[in-house]
């Protein structure tokens, strides 16, 4: 897959809660990306903020792109306030993709936080001969109203995690939710903060063996594997080695990595 550099213009800038907007913008790459694949964003042409930021990507279709953001921090800020027609310059498609050619299969997917950014591409790629169930969770109600709406759910049997005390939702964090199922599924594939894949993966991925491959969302700097500013231990054999999750992943085997939470 070719990775370039291209410049954009924004067809749509939208808010969907407090903190969470959903920008399109012109697609200029040929190439199709992998669910968990992600780009580099720069909103500007001046020095501040020097770096691109790293961003999944929600939807693709040739003509644009859209990704889902949070506003966290200076740059989020600045892009919240980007309107239609704002050029905006991105670099990709960059990482390591999930793999949807699968058939068959009962398949969980799981995404917490701004995680859910990642996991719309996979419910767009995953065939339709799997039986894929989706499994969220969201700090506050007004966030799972409003978020999930978005998400492409079509024959897909959604599950939802509040912590913020409701009456719709189940109320409490998403590896509780997962562990009140009554069945177990072929594979697993999840997006999200390293606390909630760490919880995952020790509360109900090991005790039950299944396989698994998680999306890690490290800080990133550069985003092509240069500054190694982003790595994260996974075991190789008998040997743990530091892995860049820009360009080694973001994508790996959840029973390989070893949690600093």
């Amino acid at each position: 897959m070719k990775i370039s550099l291209n410049k954009s213009r924004i067809i749509e800038n939208q808010k969907i809660t407090e903190n969470y907007f959903l920008m399109k913008f012109e697609n200029k790459n040929p190439d199709q990306p992998g669910a968990a694949q992600f780009i580099n964003i720069k909103i500007n042409s001046k020095q501040d903020p020097l770096l691109r930021r790293p961003f999944a990507i929600f939807n693709y279709t040739k003509k644009q792109i859209s990704i889902l953001y949070k506003v966290i921090g200076n740059v989020t800020c600045l892009m919240s306030k980007l309107n239609k027609g704002a050029e905006i310059e991105y670099f990709g498609f960059l990482g390591k993709a999930f793999n949807t050619d699968i058939k068959k299969k009962t398949v969980w997917a799981i995404a917490g936080g701004i995680g859910i950014g990642g996991v719309n591409l996979f419910l767009n790629n995953i065939k339709k001969s799997n039986r894929t169930e989706l499994f969220l969770g969201f700090n506050q109600f007004q966030e799972a109203c409003n978020l999930s709406k978005f998400l492409k759910t079509d024959n897909v049997k959604s599950h939802i995690a509040v912590l913020e005390k409701n009456k719709r939702y189940f109320q409490g964090n998403l590896v509780e939710l997962i562990k009140t199922a009554k069945t177990r599924p072929d594979m697993i594939f999840a997006c999200g903060p390293e606390m909630m894949l760490s919880g995952l993966y020790h509360n109900f991925i090991d005790k039950y063996k299944i396989p698994a491959y998680f999306s890690m969302e490290n800080i990133m700097a550069c985003g092509i594997g240069t500054c190694m500013g982003c790595t994260v231990k996974i075991k190789e054999g008998n040997k743990i080695k530091q892995k860049r999750v820009c360009k080694d992943g973001p994508v790996f085997k959840a029973e390989d990595i070893i949690f600093s939470l």
